[in-house]
């Protein structure tokens, strides 16, 4: 299956519709920095909290050091590191 507006192929119809999709237009852009465009709800909200840099108000906070982070995860990677350096103090 080849997309309609290039000649890249796919194996199945539903890569091809993904792949197709990326083509249309951008129908929303972060209001924080304005630099990012995605036709996804959810991959604006992850740019929001985690990777726009305009975004002053991260949504966790390491209780040992203060530093900030825009995802649990992000945070729960911190907390090995930083846990090691407290035991090197």
């Amino acid at each position: 299956l080849q997309c309609s507006k290039c000649p890249k192929l796919f194996t199945s119809v539903k890569l091809k519709n993904l792949h197709e999709k990326t083509y249309e237009p951008k129908t929303l852009t972060c209001e924080n920095c304005g630099k990012y465009s995605t036709n996804s709800v959810s991959n604006l909200t992850k740019h929001r909290n985690v990777t726009c840099v305009q975004n002053k108000q991260p949504l966790h906070f390491c209780g040992r050091c203060g530093e900030k982070f825009g995802t649990t995860k992000g945070l729960n990677d911190h907390h090995f590191n930083c846990i090691d350096k407290i035991k090197q103090s």
